[in-house]
């Protein structure tokens, strides 16, 4: 176990950043919208508008 552990820390700190990047970008791709149209602005968070 001691000699896997550089390979546990590596695997766990890439699950992590997989599992964090995976929250930021919901499913449909776009996390902000890119333009001024109707009630957003370019830069807002998509989820905000359609879930509020």
């Amino acid at each position: 176990l001691e000699k896997n552990h550089g390979f546990f820390l590596v695997a766990a700190t890439l699950a992590t950043t997989k599992t964090y990047t995976a929250g930021l970008s919901p499913l449909g791709g776009r996390s902000y919208w890119y333009d001024n149209k109707g009630s957003h602005i370019a830069g807002d968070l998509v989820l905000r508008d359609k879930y509020p």
